[in-house]
């Protein structure tokens, strides 16, 4: 508590991410609250027109402290409500606090010594909340314009576009995205297939800097990290006042913990191309699938979730549907998530996964601030930052942080595959498996595919916006982790270059051989397996996969194979039971080597 003739002395500089050529000019940005609604409902859209970002730093300075007596009007014990953001006061004087800015709790303080790493069990070591210049939940924007979503509007992404005029006369923009659930009908006039946006995904990579070579959180790939400078992301990294994503360290070198969606978050953009990867990622390549569904279901044959519908309502977000799609990065499922998608596939519905690195680190969302989530990483895992040792349980509800695969819920169990490497070079295609080319009763998976002279099936998905099919983070199956043993092997992917490198979590002993021309294990597979509930599970192993089924307007083999399954999962799955529910043995090594 500073003495009453203390003042704040603040000091301003500018600061710059960009390089010597880049113009500094003003731009519109803003965001919509709430990020995901319902038909009928009112968003408020919040925009700014604005300078470039000014750090402004507050230093508390006192006049004297001479003559001054003290008496205690607090006393805050930060080991107490470590879920909440609040600040409780043990001295009777019942002046509680609230934090803003989630700050992070659950964090070390000068007792700790390592007996316990597990807060809610600590009976001490707790006492500490770790605070950020570039701490960032809310904006706190002023509204202004609503917006009320239609009744009859349908489920799916939308943007609320804005437009300015900067003080030189030029014309800006920016494309605010947000989601609109589907309305409150009933489960008979529902579609019969629905996509499920990976929202945290989005969440969890919103406004990343990890181009920034000089922080501890740069990204590092086997073959080099080349950033695509193009206007969003020289805004995105002009904009360095609108937080931290799950990828970031905050400017004291801290890993950070927390990410929220209310505020501008500028990676999420329709025409979004991806600064590392040179190629839709995320929300832009998801949206490949939305304008596939549109094409071959119509507007209204499908519908659109998110992650969020999943993790608030359980499996009754997934009721009424019979084959459930995912986005291309479904990466940070809750509990909840998991849960649900279990639900689904037990009783009786079919999921086609058609991406990469699903389902791999476990996030937490707070329960009454959905717009905030938390994910802690350490010891394994592919990753940029980690919270160091003791802080790795998540403070908004208490569970063990890290990789699903660690708490026993491996993605190989429900999904057939799993995350097992990653690179930024071009995709490669896939090649299906001889026992599968050569059964009728797979012929339906090839209907319309391209075929040599001699009737020979061509490789699949050789072309996309990022070379091959299969690229970028990809899975593989593995029997020892939870792959069902009725899991058939369709096709995998014909050989990666060495800027594909092995995930960590899949390596004992020292790191040999561990890069695309010399490991088998760093593959993408394509399989398929009934489930006890009758339904089946598709899967890809690859977040290229959307980049190739966009690729030419979707006239293509990896749109045609896409669209032969999702009818074959269509009710009534009709010819498939008997094929696969024949029992698969072996181990991932076997696959790996023939």
């Amino acid at each position: 508590m500073a003495s009453e003739g203390a003042h704040l002395e603040v000091e301003m500089s500018t600061e710059s991410m960009l390089d010597d050529q880049y113009t500094a000019e003003d731009e519109i940005i803003g965001y919509v609250e709430p990020w995901i609604a319902s038909p009928g409902q009112t968003v408020e859209v919040k925009e700014c027109l604005s300078d470039p970002f000014i750090n402004t730093t507050a230093n508390m300075v006192p006049l004297s402290y001479d003559g001054i007596s003290y008496k205690t009007w607090a006393t805050y014990d930060f080991a107490l409500d470590i879920p909440t953001d609040r600040i409780t006061d043990t001295s009777g004087g019942a002046h509680h606090g609230v934090l803003i800015n989630a700050p992070t709790r659950a964090v070390k303080d000068h007792t700790w010594d390592g007996v316990e790493p597990d807060w809610t069990k600590a009976k001490y070591g707790y006492g500490a909340i770790h605070f950020h210049e570039d701490d960032l939940d809310d904006a706190m924007w002023p509204t202004d314009f609503t917006v009320t979503i239609p009744e009859d509007a349908t489920s799916g992404a939308y943007a609320v576009v804005v437009t300015g005029m900067d003080p030189e006369h030029r014309h800006v923009s920016d494309s605010i995205t947000f989601f609109v659930r589907p309305s409150a009908r009933s489960l008979d006039s529902r579609p019969r297939t629905a996509i499920v946006l990976s929202t945290f995904t989005y969440l969890a990579y919103a406004n990343e800097h990890m181009y920034d070579q000089s922080r501890a959180s740069r990204m590092e790939l086997s073959g080099g990290v080349r950033i695509r400078k193009d206007a969003n992301w020289r805004r995105m990294a002009r904009r360095a006042d609108l937080g931290c994503s799950l990828y970031d360290v905050h400017r004291d070198g801290s890993s950070a913990a927390f990410t929220s969606s209310r505020r501008p978050i500028l990676n999420i953009r329709p025409d979004y191309i991806n600064w590392a990867f040179h190629r839709p990622r995320e929300f832009s390549a998801d949206q490949f699938m939305i304008g596939f569904l549109e094409q071959r279901l119509g507007r209204r044959g499908y519908d659109v979730l998110t992650d969020h519908d999943l993790h608030l309502h359980g499996e009754a977000a997934l009721a009424g549907y019979s084959v459930v799609v995912t986005g291309c990065h479904p990466e940070y499922p809750s509990l909840e998530i998991l849960n649900a998608y279990h639900a689904f596939a037990t009783r009786g519905g079919s999921i086609m996964y058609l991406g990469g690195n699903g389902f791999y680190w476990c996030a937490v969302v707070d329960p009454t601030r959905p717009h905030r989530m938390e994910v802690r990483k350490g010891d394994q895992g592919c990753r940029s930052t980690e919270q160091p040792a003791g802080e790795r349980v998540h403070a908004l509800n208490g569970a063990q942080g890290g990789l699903w695969r660690a708490r026993g819920r491996t993605p190989q169990s429900l999904f057939g595959i799993g995350s097992c490497a990653c690179g930024n070079g071009l995709g490669v295609p896939y090649r299906f498996s001889d026992d599968i080319v050569a059964s009728a009763d797979f012929a339906w998976l090839f209907e319309g595919l391209t075929r040599d002279e001699a009737g020979n099936l061509a490789l699949l998905g050789m072309e996309g916006f990022g070379g091959g099919a299969s690229g970028d983070e990809i899975d593989r199956l593995d029997f020892a982790l939870g792959t069902p043993s009725n899991t058939v092997l369709l096709a995998s992917s014909t050989g990666h270059d060495d800027s594909f490198g092995l995930f960590n979590e899949e390596i004992m002993f020292p790191m040999v051989n561990t890069v695309g021309s010399t490991c088998a294990k760093i593959r993408s597979d394509m399989t398929l397996y009934r489930t006890s509930g009758g339904g089946f599970v598709f899967s890809v192993g690859s977040i290229n996969w959307y980049c190739s089924l966009g690729w030419n307007g979707y006239d293509n083999d990896v749109a045609r194979l896409t669209w032969n399954v999702l009818k074959k999962l269509s009710p009534p799955a009709e010819g498939l039971g008997g094929v696969i529910s024949r029992s698969t043995t072996g181990t991932d090594g076997q696959y790996a080597e023939r």
